[in-house]
């Protein structure tokens, strides 16, 4: 038996897709790496983009995952959009 990569090309419909998503997506999850423990920390941001389209929050300086970042500028963006069921922040 062969493995397969479940890695597929970039191509032009991947890349609209992705376009697709993060144009149409309010909220995300945010990882970061925490300063005190070293340990990942993520929490749910409400995301837009901006005029070249790129992801964008606003951050406060009173939450925890701006901190981190100010230690340490290396984040993940997970897009997408939960389920009509009272406010996204509050999904787990």
């Amino acid at each position: 038996m062969t493995a397969t990569s479940p890695i597929r090309p970039t191509d032009d419909e991947a890349r609209a897709l992705a376009r697709r998503l993060i144009d149409h997506s309010h909220f995300g999850a945010l990882g970061v790496v925490d300063p005190d423990t070293g340990s990942p920390m993520v929490t749910r941001v409400a995301v837009g983009t901006d005029a070249a389209g790129r992801p964008v929050s606003l951050v406060s300086d009173l939450s925890n995952h701006t901190r981190a970042l100010k230690a340490n500028a290396a984040c993940s963006l997970l897009v997408g959009e939960p389920t009509e069921k009272g406010d996204p922040l509050t999904h787990p």
